[in-house]
């Protein structure tokens, strides 16, 4: 009896380890091909929401896991085109196209992308076409000069459906013989736009600035010597009001004729100073104008050819050339004119007017002219959407870099962003819950070297710095975050094969 039992016992411990050798196989086995399914993606060093976690040797891939589907995507609209969608998953080819409704663009738009990322190309020309398709007055700055945002725009409108006639209109100080006239003196027609003009030249007022009180003195006699000069009813350029500051008894008997008007009282403290201290005082004025005192803009604002009213006539094209070669006149130019144009836009605030596409290229050079923050906040109730294109996000300052990208309900990243800015982008994105693979072994003398295969979850950016300014496609390729299209990044492909 105890034999029988000895030896069923044998079997039964030889059927036994028989049993866990299979199961410890099939496990391995079961692991193996599902660490092989992860191996591959990572192998191709592109991982997508479809593919299963890598293996956790495996670290030389990016991980767009948590990009959009197909699935995830809704809102797409044709009447501003963000390129063509990426299917992230094997060859991550593009395919259909993706866009936005004239509402989604009414939230407005930033584009992040360095020089020569293709943001003139890819998406300012393509937009300023789709503007006037759809019956908007577009206005946009030329940092370039020499036409080159004209010729973009042409060049993409010759491969699409055909323009409606449209007013187009060039404002370039570089090219007085070609370019409009506007005398922006004379559109200083009331309180509000005396002000921005006023902050176009000197400065934007701000709490913290170390020379606030001579700033804020600054902007006091400059609001009245645009006012004082206006109220004469001739025809001025920056000349000749160089030229009134320089004669210091012209400028007192000018102001007797006005009498206690506002301009006189501003102008008062700095009109009836002491020879020698007006020469001082004033040199602060006649800095600010200087910068303007050039041939082609006097040229260029002689005569009262353009108004801003002239602007809600009908739908259009206003290009201001303002070359980023030409620096502080550049900054100037298109903070005087952008401030006048931007004054009578908000004045339809709540009201049903002709929608208004406004693209503000190195949109960072006008932080001082204009103010971007409130423009941002109020322009989407006036029929205005705003497109700001931006190298880096440090180029705003801090204080109001969130106020002005909070109100962009779209965000475009081109490649190559640096680390900042795509810390701030990934920030917006958030994290993700995301899924890793694990692999672990153990030995013991019974049973030799096991391994078993696991998972644990981790919260990880839904994009990291790697990612975000690598992301996969054509040669301008970009990630898209609007808040009309998904709430997951969506990749895009912007290059334009047809041009």
């Amino acid at each position: 009896m105890s034999t029988m039992w000895r030896l069923s016992k044998g079997i039964f411990e030889v059927s036994a380890a028989a049993q866990r050798g299979v199961t410890q196989s099939l496990n391995q086995s079961m692991a193996q091909r599902q660490a092989n399914r992860g191996w591959r993606a990572a192998q191709s060093g592109l991982v997508g929401p479809w593919d299963p976690p890598p293996p956790p040797h495996l670290g030389d891939y990016l991980d767009f896991s948590g990009v959009a589907r197909p699935e995830d995507i809704s809102g797409n609209g044709s009447d501003f085109p963000l390129g063509r969608y990426v299917l992230p998953r094997k060859r991550w080819e593009p395919r259909e196209e993706l866009g936005l409704t004239a509402t989604a663009a009414n939230s407005h738009t930033v584009v992040f992308g360095a020089s020569t990322s293709g943001k003139t190309t890819s998406i300012i020309a393509p937009w300023i076409c789709a503007g006037l398709r759809a019956g908007y007055l577009v206005v946009a700055v030329d940092l370039k000069g020499n036409n080159d945002l004209i010729d973009k725009v042409s060049q993409n409108a010759a491969t699409q459906p055909a323009l409606p006639d449209a007013r187009i209109g060039i404002f370039d100080y570089n090219s007085p013989s070609t370019s409009m006239s506007w005398n922006w003196i004379a559109g200083l027609t009331d309180e509000t736009s005396v002000n921005a003009a006023a902050e176009a030249l000197c400065g934007r007022d701000r709490e913290n600035d170390p020379n606030r009180e001579f700033r804020l003195r600054d902007l006091k006699w400059m609001r009245g010597l645009l006012e004082l000069i206006n109220s004469t009813g001739a025809v001025w350029t920056v000349r000749d009001v160089l030229a009134l500051l320089d004669d210091q008894i012209r400028l007192q008997l000018l102001m007797k004729r006005q009498g206690q008007s506002r301009a006189a009282v501003r102008l008062g403290d700095l009109a009836y100073l002491d020879p020698g201290d007006y020469s001082r005082a004033v040199q602060f004025l006649t800095t600010y104008l200087e910068v303007l005192n050039t041939n082609g803009f006097v040229r260029t604002t002689r005569r009262v050819e353009l108004t801003m009213e002239d602007l809600d006539a009908e739908p259009g094209l206003v290009v201001v050339s303002a070359p980023y070669a030409d620096q502080k006149l550049g900054e100037a130019v298109s903070g005087l004119f952008l401030s006048q144009f931007l004054n009578r836009q908000l004045q339809k605030f709540n009201t049903r007017s002709r929608p208004v596409l406004l693209i503000l290229d190195e949109a960072p050079r006008l932080k001082d002219r204009i103010d971007l923050p409130s423009l941002m906040a109020l322009a989407a109730s006036a029929n205005m959407s705003v497109v700001l294109a931006v190298q880096e996000v440090y180029n705003f300052r801090d204080d109001e870099r969130d106020v002005i990208f909070a109100n962009c309900g779209t965000q475009v990243l081109m490649a190559g962003a640096g680390p900042k800015t795509t810390e701030y982008f990934g920030a917006r994105l958030g994290t993700r819950i995301a899924v890793r693979q694990t692999q672990s072994s153990s030995y013991t003398h019974r049973e030799g070297r096991t391994w078993q295969a696991g998972h644990q979850t981790a919260d990880l950016p839904v994009l990291g710095h790697a990612e975000l300014s690598n992301p996969p496609g054509g040669l301008y390729s970009a990630i898209v975050h609007s808040r009309s299209l998904s709430r997951k990044p969506i990749i895009t492909d912007l290059t334009r094969h047809d041009l």
